[in-house]
């Protein structure tokens, strides 16, 4: 949810674990939690980790879709994800 604002405090923008919604590639999230998931070198590596999700992971409102919004910067490293925005 924060991902829309980039200015919060920085104790709301730390975070170790990230849910990553391959939306287009569904049958990546297993390859996600097996690559960098909770416990993998990765994680030991830099620290955090993400947890490859799926649609029926989290139960979200009609019109979620409608409410995502693009995140992309020198911070992504040009990187473009879509993060949930608040109604």
């Amino acid at each position: 949810m924060l991902g829309q604002f980039p200015d919060a405090i920085a104790e709301l923008l730390v975070s170790m674990e990230a849910d990553v919604y391959p939306k287009n590639k569904a049958e990546l999230s297993d390859l996600i939690d097996g690559s960098i998931g909770e416990g993998s070198s990765f994680q030991r590596e830099f620290g955090y980790y993400a947890h490859g999700v799926d649609a029926s992971t989290a139960t979200l409102p009609d019109g979620w879709e409608q409410r995502l919004i693009l995140v992309a910067g020198e911070n992504t490293r040009q990187v473009r994800g879509l993060v949930l925005g608040s109604s």
